[in-house]
């Protein structure tokens, strides 16, 4: 029904500390965030704006004078306009994470950075996905998600093609069973430890699903086939 809805799952290592605040600023201005080691990585604002992020790895490069993630991330979703907070992204994420944002209104567009470079990549028919591997392919050569993160490979690719089998009628309940899928566990997008690989110890901590124009986060405390989404508001 042409409602915006922006998730996913967060994968990292079983005792990873994470944590759902409810912020108010001074300005009015109210967000959902979930914290991974007390940094708001992962926010849903009252000016209805929410966003992901996913870790990427790329080599550091000749560049070294980054603002950290910890710092532009969070001031980003401070902004109550799409424009401002995305302006941000633009001008400080560089190597580390990819972010996408979207809004009540439609808006959606993500960010992949090398260090000294980025590129804003776009929706596609209204559908826009990513997961730990570069998709500029002028940044795919030095891609260590090639060592470090080769599942990537798969949950992406497999994302579209659940979300193209359900395309234009997609709910937040469908996108919970994509979000819960287990296809080439165990390099699927719901993940668990894989005890044959214990030095990449990594599983779902949390499963979100944001709907920006009703202020409303869906989330899901561990592996998503396993914990029901309990609903918040901003």
């Amino acid at each position: 029904d042409g409602i915006p809805i922006i998730g996913q799952n967060i994968d990292w290592h079983p005792d990873t500390p994470l944590d759902l605040l409810r912020i108010r600023h001074s300005d009015g201005l109210v967000q959902l965030a979930i914290t991974f080691f007390g940094t708001p990585c992962f926010s849903l604002n009252s000016a209805g704006i929410g966003n992901c992020a996913n870790l990427t790895l790329s080599p550091m490069g000749a560049v070294t004078s980054h603002i950290p993630l910890g710092f532009y991330l969070a001031k980003a979703m401070r902004q109550k306009s799409f424009a401002a907070a995305f302006d941000i992204l633009k001008s400080s994420a560089r190597g580390v994470c990819y972010y996408h944002l979207a809004n009540g209104r439609g808006n959606i567009l993500g960010i992949e950075s090398i260090y000294d470079h980025y590129t804003v990549l776009e929706a596609e028919e209204g559908v826009l996905v990513h997961a730990n591997h570069y998709e500029t392919p002028g940044y795919a050569k030095d891609d260590l998600a090639r060592a470090f993160i080769t599942d990537s490979f798969q949950r992406a690719p497999r994302l579209r093609r659940l979300m193209a089998e359900h395309y234009g009628g997609l709910t937040p309940e469908i996108m919970m069973q994509c979000l819960a899928d287990h296809e080439d566990h165990p390099n699927s997008i719901c993940r668990h430890v894989d005890d044959t690989r214990p030095e990449f110890a990594s599983m779902s901590k949390a499963s979100f699903i944001m709907l920006p124009k009703e202020r409303k986060m869906l989330l899901s405390s561990g592996p998503p086939c396993e914990n029901e989404y309990k609903e918040f508001s901003v």
